[in-house]
């Protein structure tokens, strides 16, 4: 391994192996691709406004979660595929039958199709802000696939060559040799080239020891393993691998220091960039950073929490590479009245709009306060990159939010231009205008 850098609920066929954003780019949604999907029907596509994808169960116990970890992806006409966890599905309190499902849209049925059970994956590790699902479609086979983390403690591969029906399963994580957790796997797919990306980590103290390993293979061949860190060791904090129009990766990721200050970098081909630092230790699971990043015709953006002493009531910032340097950090406004703490913590994700133009939404963890114009999750939005309008997503007919508060694991992509999709975990079904699971919002 080479070091860079400086230093559901069908059963599932699991044979051998048959040969993930925050979410992509604006797509035209008549167009269709030559791959599997040419067979399939567009129907009608989701209705605009909030609707639920995944439901949580009405008589769910308290310990039922439905929608944890959930990621999206886009087909060829622009509909969403979803693959979530459902934490303790039968509310008794134990976690050995957490499972892994996928979801997506039948335009011809006009509905959600029935859940896919991939795998049971057993107890996991689903604390906040871990990431540990993502879903991709391959543009040209329009292969699915998902990564995600299991109970042994490796990376699972399924991926389905039969439009989401049934999954083959694998371990596409490189053996264990040091002890180290797995988490937060990446997905992306490249000519014939599948990527896999997670973060591993012994057990030491900050800024000692930890990597982000990236493995590709071409088919079925064997994997060919790197390993993305800086002069200080990559921290487990969810990170963001992208694909450029090469097929080549690219990785987002954070590292500490022994006295705590964190820095967030950029690797791609052999290179490493810093984009932003903080002196602000990360001693309580609250401070947790986390990024998205997006490399829409090869700019590479991405959106990030990050707690910055010299900026105490910023949490969420944007930063985009232009001739090769990467621009100040801009912070995301409070969409409430100036001075108030509308915490958004730990879940963002980002995508390009077209030309300068950005989304980012983001979770909305504070409860409605008065004097708070906006609900959750937050949106923003930009045409140049320098200045966000934010708020809530509108719903037609409305300006009030559906949601006072939420967007756990939040998704957003494009399925038009300038037309977005985002999905999200909202794990509660008091709010009688929507209901929990995992939930949808389309612009029309």
């Amino acid at each position: 391994m080479r070091a860079l850098g400086f230093v559901v609920l069908a059963l599932v066929a699991c044979g051998p192996p048959r040969p993930r954003v925050d979410a992509g780019t604006p797509i035209d949604a008549g167009e269709q691709d030559a791959g599997i999907d040419a067979g399939r029907e567009r129907g009608q596509d989701p209705d605009a406004g909030w609707s639920v994808a995944l439901p949580l169960p009405a008589d769910a116990g308290a310990s039922t979660r439905v929608g944890v970890s959930v990621s999206m992806a886009l087909d060829p006409f622009g509909q969403p595929m979803i693959a979530a966890y459902i934490i303790d599905p039968n509310s008794d309190g134990t976690t050995s039958d957490n499972r892994l499902v996928f979801t997506r849209w039948n335009g011809a049925d006009k509905a959600w199709q029935a859940p896919v059970q991939v795998e049971v994956v057993g107890t996991i590790d689903v604390a906040h802000p871990n990431r540990q699902i993502s879903l991709a479609r391959h543009p040209t086979t329009g292969q699915i696939g998902i990564v995600y983390v299991n109970e042994s403690g490796v990376v699972r591969y399924g991926h389905s060559e039969d439009e989401g029906v049934n999954f083959s399963l694998e371990t596409v994580s490189a053996a264990v040799s040091d002890g180290s957790k797995l988490s937060n796997p990446q997905l992306a797919y490249a000519g014939d080239a599948l990527h896999v990306a997670y973060a591993a980590r012994p057990n030491c103290p900050a800024g000692m020891c930890g990597k982000i390993i990236h493995r590709t293979r071409s088919g079925t061949g064997a994997f060919t393993d790197t390993e993305v860190q800086g002069a200080l060791a990559a921290r487990d904090w969810p990170f963001s691998m992208a694909l450029d129009s090469t097929g080549a990766p690219a990785v987002a990721f954070f590292s500490d220091d022994m006295l705590g200050a964190v820095t967030l970098s950029y690797y791609s081909g052999g290179s490493l960039q810093t984009i932003a630092t903080s002196a602000a230790p990360v001693d309580v699971a609250a401070k947790t950073p986390s990024v998205s990043l997006t490399l829409a015709g090869d700019v590479p953006r991405v959106a990030y929490h990050l707690l910055v002493p010299t900026s105490p009531d910023a949490q969420l910032w944007f930063s985009k590479r232009a001739s090769g340097a990467w621009s100040t950090p801009v912070a995301l406004p409070r969409n409430g009245p100036v001075g108030m703490l509308d915490t958004t913590q730990w879940y963002q994700a980002i995508v390009s709009e077209g030309q300068e133009k950005v989304a980012i939404a983001a979770n909305f963890q504070r409860a409605l306060a008065v004097g708070q114009m906006c609900g959750g999750p937050k949106l923003g939005r930009s045409t140049d990159g320098a200045t966000f309008s934010v708020c809530h997503p509108r719903t037609p007919g409305t300006m009030a939010s559906t949601i006072t508060q939420g967007g756990l694991w939040v998704n957003v992509a494009s399925h038009r231009p300038d037309k977005l999709t985002i999905v999200l975990d909202y794990e509660t079904n008091a709010n009688p205008s929507i209901g929990g699971g995992v939930i949808l919002y389309r612009e029309p």
